[in-house]
Order: C-alpha cells, then structure tokens, then sequence
C-alpha cells in the first residue's frame, strides 16, 4: 500500500518493480500435489501398421489337415505291397480283392474299382472259400485214393458239400467248368497268397486202343468229364454255359477223347465223349452280364473325383472317388443332414457322400473323366 500523498513517480516505480514479479509467479507452472498428480500428454499418433499379405500369409504356412490314415494302405502300388488275396461272395462277377488286414473274425479288403477305392472290414462268412494251398482232388475222402484228375491253385473257389473226416466233399469252380472231388479241410480257406499249378506232363493214359493226338477243341455246353471211359465223374460244364471252353487232345479211345483244361487255378484231365467237343472255329462270343434290380431311383446326382467316401454319415474316411460319377441314390432323410449312400461293386457294398451336383435326368451318359492318383499323402475333398 502507498503511502499517502506519494506521488505519480513514486506510484509507477513501485509497480515498475512489483508487475513483473506478478506475472513471473502468474505464468510459473502450478505445484504438483503427491496426492493428485497430473496426467502425462497423450502420446504422439501412431501412423497405422501396414498388414498387406499377412493375413494371406497366415494362411499359407497353417499346417494342412493330415491325410486320412486309410489312404496309406489305399496309396498306388497297394497291389504289390499286400500279397493276399481274397474272393467277396456278394461279387457275382468273382474278381479278387487285395487283403489289407486279417483278424480272428474279419479282413480288411481294398475293394478297388475303376471308379473308386476304398478298404472295407467284412467277416470270413462274407467272403468265398477258397483253396489255400495246391491240392489235388480225389475220388474217396483219403490222401491215399486216385486222382480224379483235377487240381487246384491257391485261389480256387471251392463249395462245399459234405464233411467227411478231416476231408471235404467239394466242387471247385472256374466259371462255368466245375470239378468233383475230396480234398483236405486243411487246404481250404478264405484268404490266400496267389500261386502257381506245377507244369504238366500232358502224356496220354496208357490204355487199350489208346492213340496219341494233339488238336484243340471246346468242350460243348452240359459236356462230363471222367476219370476213363464210364468212369469217376471229374468234371462237367454247364448247360447253360457261354462262351464254351478251350480244351487241348491228348489222345482218344474208341469214342472217347482224352483232353486237359487248364487255367491259372484249375487243371482237369479226364475223358470226353466225341459229341460232346467242339471243333475250334474262329468264331466269336459274347458275354452276358449279371445284374441285381435295385429299388427305384429317386435323384440324379454327379459327385466329383477325389470326393470323400464315409462308412456313415459324418463318419470315418474309408477311400475315395477316383473319377467323377453320375448316379440314381435315394433323396435320403433330412435328418442325415444332406448325405447319400452311393451303391459302388454290389448291393451290399456302398458308401455315404454328401449330396452331389443335380443332373438333369433325361440328359446322355456323362463323360466321368481321367482317374486321379491315390498316393499315401491324398486327401480327398472334405464335405462343404
């Protein structure tokens, strides 16, 4: 405060001391308080991350999905690395299967198509019994009675007819050329390593009136075979068989032609009546086909190669398309979620996909396309 009667002078020069000092403590920060300190400054903006191509390279370097197991017993080459063979009894047209597995009461087959692969598990009953060994037929249950001039390879497809003792009552059938016989129960079974006949000596038998020859014929639907001359019936051909069967002479007597047969699991030598061959003429045969009728199609569906095939809907992976194909199936339920079982050799082996790509149902036969390669590291196209 000034005193009084102080003049203008004395007045500017005390403010001329005392303004600056004011302004110096006005613009001086303000004390921080321990209890209350003050935010930092925000800190600078970042420019944004730039993220090209990561997301893409992401996804390049995430392991791939392994392939499904089975595809390595499937994988090309399977043939040569499984050596046993089986026969499926559902499959009328009595093609050998590769076996993959065997267990006490099933094996695991790979059943492979020119459409499709896959290695499914059957029990012993469904597959054909077999001849498991070289073994020849005889014309009483014991290994000390004559031939009836038949033998069998591993793989022949043998039907029983009685048990007799450790020997069985059987017909070994190549076709429609079936052979009669006993042979051991202990050279039959359902699985088998492939193997040849020993070499033939194709001599004729020495008997009265007997000529040696050498010409081909076929023998003649319904034609029997016997061990001489109104003997040991070896074999018969059926009546209704098509086309007939190639035959070599060896000799004849009298009426009768000594002739041999002979295939990779089948050799049968015996007697034949004269009208019962044919002369062998460059003629030609067809074939006829087996089918079995299947219930009415209801849908028209093309799937693609290298789709999944699955023992159940959702299921296990169990082989694969290996061309695309264009089939009926049934519209199934919609509680299998848009599945179908798709019918692969025979009626009882198929196997569940998801719903294909619709094909109209008046359209031609399609072109299914080259066969893609099934190697240990395939992996077949996952349901969408």
């Amino acid at each position: 405060m000034l005193a009084p009667g102080a003049d203008a002078c004395s007045v500017s020069a005390v403010l001329g001391r005392v303004l600056p000092v004011c302004l110096t403590i006005a613009c001086a920060p303000a004390p921080r308080s321990r209890d209350n300190p003050s935010p930092p400054p925000p800190p600078a903006a970042l420019e944004p991350m730039v993220t090209h191509g990561l997301e893409d390279a992401s996804a390049s370097t995430r392991p791939a999905s392994p392939a499904p197991p089975v595809f390595a017993l499937l994988a090309e080459g399977f043939e040569a690395r499984f050596t046993r063979r089986a026969y499926v009894a559902a499959d009328l047209q009595r093609r050998s299967d590769v076996v993959l597995e065997e267990g006490d009461s099933r094996a695991r087959l790979a059943i492979d198509r020119p459409d499709f692969r896959v290695a499914v598990w059957l029990g012993y009953a469904e597959l054909r019994e077999v001849a498991v060994r070289v073994a020849e037929l005889r014309q009483k249950p014991s290994e000390t009675s004559a031939s009836t001039g038949a033998m069998v390879a591993p793989g022949a497809i043998i039907e029983r007819r009685e048990a007799r003792g450790d020997h069985v009552d059987v017909v070994a059938v190549d076709g429609h050329l079936r052979a009669f016989g006993f042979m051991e129960s202990a050279a039959l079974g359902h699985v088998y390593a492939p193997g040849p006949l020993p070499p033939a000596t194709n001599v004729p038998t020495s008997l009265p009136g007997s000529k040696a020859s050498s010409r081909g014929w076929h023998l003649a639907p319904g034609a029997t075979l016997r061990v001489r001359p109104g003997g040991f019936r070896s074999a018969s051909f059926d009546r209704d068989a098509h086309p007939p069967r190639y035959v070599t002479q060896l000799g004849t007597v009298g009426w009768f032609h000594e002739v041999v047969y002979e295939s990779a699991v089948l050799r049968v030598r015996g007697f034949v009546a004269r009208q019962q061959l044919l002369a062998l003429d460059p003629v030609g045969f067809g074939s006829a086909g087996f089918g079995v009728r299947a219930p009415e199609p209801r849908e028209r569906l093309r799937f693609d190669a290298g789709s999944c095939l699955y023992d159940a809907p959702g299921g296990d992976v169990i082989g694969a398309l290996k061309r695309s194909r264009t089939s009926w199936v049934h519209i199934e339920p919609a509680s299998r979620g848009g599945w179908r079982n798709l019918q692969l050799a025979w009626p009882a082996l198929s196997a569940w996909l998801p719903r294909g790509t619709p094909v109209d149902p008046d359209a031609g036969l399609p072109d299914d396309g080259k066969a893609i390669t099934i190697d240990e590291d395939f992996r077949c196209t996952p349901p969408s």
